[in-house]
């Protein structure tokens, strides 16, 4: 599902499901916005017409998020939702040289915020720098999403 700004009918971004297969669940959902269209409410409006559209065709079902420790908008975007964080994993390895390597690149990141979220998951902060949050939606209800 793509997404387009009123006033000049570019495509700002996309909203969909990153899962292989509609068969299974839960489902995995991605968004991609432009920069200069993020944190501006768009993305919870995409997202919540892709939810309600989505069940609309195929049924209440589960979702899932995965998202980066350092993207906040996301992150308080999902929980608006109705999303809950339920855990962490390895963003797009398990290898522990990579994993260790990775968050050593990234150590400057953390901050208050991925402090608190490392905290609330019982994890080390740098580890939220080599991890996605996980982020699981239970079948929605209409009034949850409106």
């Amino acid at each position: 599902m793509g997404s387009c700004d009123e006033e000049d009918c570019r495509r700002i971004g996309a909203v969909g499901d990153d899962g292989p297969d509609l068969a299974s669940s839960p489902f995995e959902l991605g968004i991609n916005l432009l920069s200069d269209c993020q944190a501006r409410g768009v993305g919870s409006e995409a997202m919540r017409a892709f939810l309600l559209g989505f069940e609309e065709v195929v049924g209440p079902t589960g979702f899932v998020a995965k998202i980066e420790a350092a993207n906040g908008n996301s992150r308080r975007m999902s929980r608006r939702l109705g999303f809950r964080l339920t855990g962490i994993e390895a963003f797009l390895t398990e290898d522990p040289q990579v994993l260790r390597s990775l968050e050593e690149s990234r150590l400057s990141c953390i901050d208050e915020a991925i402090c608190a979220l490392a905290e609330e998951l019982g994890v080390e902060p740098r580890t939220l720098l080599s991890h996605v949050l996980v982020f699981e939606k239970d079948p929605t209800r209409e009034e949850e999403l409106g």
